[in-house]
């Protein structure tokens, strides 16, 4: 059976990653695309096609292209249901099964700074320079830590929280990461907003992170919240209208809070509760539109 490569939510270290700050990503296996033959959309196929024709103008080595030609013209093809432009990785899933189902030396155990380097590569056709860490974390499987310093760590037991259920809510657009991260980076040429982040939200990633990894759940939904506020305050372009009042009402709920899902701006918004019943009775008018995820 094909391995399945899955989805990634970025649970901390959104738009901050930019200004030095650690960052967790863990994979989400409600989402994973996996390969197949002569099955899937034909729209698959082509953007295969275009990765292929990528590589083949950038001569990468450590791929075996020609074998990846011939297998495609054969029907092979990536169904996937991870949705396009929604903060889960999708491009990271496909960078991350080409090179597991092509690399040249398959028994080659590299070190994570090579494996890092190469799905990096891959997934620039994408992003025109990807940091590496969805790949990363589809193709490991694992849950990694990205360091201040650009160290990476590799949980390799996943951390099971007692109380503290993550769930997704479908905001029902896609979005394009690249006009947010602009956006981002034109913010930071005012500097009471670099100080700002500097200051506040760069300190409550890493507690937040901390909190996480040591299972501190009490600490973790406290944090969460000041992240939500700040984002709420600072990174309001980032997060629909539509949805800026749900976003409020998350801030005075005693059970649920909720933060950006990557870049933001569309796709799946993130939430984190301490009571499931509670919330799913708080949230009961888009029940339909939430997705719980087990970590």
């Amino acid at each position: 059976m094909e391995d399945k490569f899955f989805a990634k939510i970025l649970l901390f270290g959104e738009y901050t990653i930019l200004n030095g700050s650690s960052a967790l990503a863990i994979p989400n296996q409600t989402y994973f695309g996996r390969w197949v033959k002569n099955e899937g959309p034909p729209e698959n196929i082509t953007s295969l096609l275009k990765i292929l024709a990528y590589l083949e103008e950038m001569k990468f080595n450590f791929i075996s292209l020609t074998r990846f030609r011939e297998e495609l013209k054969e029907g092979l093809n990536f169904k996937t249901n991870i949705p396009v432009g929604y903060g889960l990785g999708s491009s990271g899933a496909v960078s991350a099964a080409i090179f597991k189902k092509y690399k040249r030396n398959p028994q080659e155990n590299e070190d994570l700074a090579s494996l890092r380097t190469k799905l990096q590569r891959i997934e620039n056709h994408f992003h025109g320079k990807s940091s590496g860490l969805d790949p990363l974390v589809s193709y490991l499987n694992k849950q990694i830590l990205l360091s201040s310093d650009d160290e990476i760590f590799v949980h390799e037991d996943k951390i099971k929280l007692d109380k503290i259920k993550l769930f997704l809510i479908d905001t029902g657009k896609s979005r394009s990461t690249a006009p947010l991260v602009k956006l981002y980076k034109e913010k930071l040429k005012d500097q009471y907003f670099i100080k700002t982040i500097e200051n506040q939200l760069l300190e409550l990633v890493d507690v937040a992170i901390k909190a996480y990894l040591e299972k501190e759940e009490s600490l973790l939904f406290k944090t969460v919240h000041e992240i939500s506020n700040f984002q709420f305050r600072f990174f309001n372009e980032m997060i629909l209208e539509e949805h800026r009042a749900l976003w409020l009402s998350s801030l005075s709920s005693h059970h649920f809070k909720l933060k950006l899902c990557g870049a933001g701006g569309g796709g799946f918004i993130l939430g984190f509760c301490d009571n499931k019943e509670a919330t799913q009775k708080e949230l009961q008018d888009i029940k339909e539109k939430i997705t719980w995820i087990g970590v």
